[in-house]
């Protein structure tokens, strides 16, 4: 016997989706230090002071994209989470899947826009 479309198992209706992302929503502070804390590691490590001016762009690119990684790990992992929790109808997971797409899509613009534009 054929179908054209297989159905998802209800297997996740227990909520650990949902619980899944709210807790990778919480540790999006924690994330954001740490992200920090290395963005400016990297830059010391390339011998560059943050509160400067000077550095190249390639040295705020190397600085930029791991701090980047770091602070939207945890924001895809909320959406992954509240996405598949939301496939198989639970809606209670929409708030972190939104607030982390939210977070993530802003930390983002404001990166490459901070690369972009270079220092005022």
């Amino acid at each position: 016997m054929s179908t054209l479309h297989e159905t998802q198992p209800l297997a996740n209706r227990d909520g650990r989706s949902v619980t899944r992302a709210w807790v990778s929503l919480a540790v999006v502070p924690l994330f954001f230090i740490l992200a920090m804390a290395v963005g400016y590691g990297i830059y010391a490590l390339l011998g560059y002071q943050p509160e400067n001016a000077d550095a190249p762009f390639w040295a705020n690119l190397v600085a930029s994209i791991p701090a980047l990684v770091l602070l939207v790990a945890p924001c895809a992992a909320a959406v992954f989470y509240g996405w598949r929790a939301n496939r198989v109808g639970d809606r209670r997971a929409l708030v972190p899947l939104v607030l982390a797409g939210l977070i993530a899509v802003w930390f983002t613009v404001l990166t490459v826009v901070g690369l972009l534009a270079g220092p005022i």
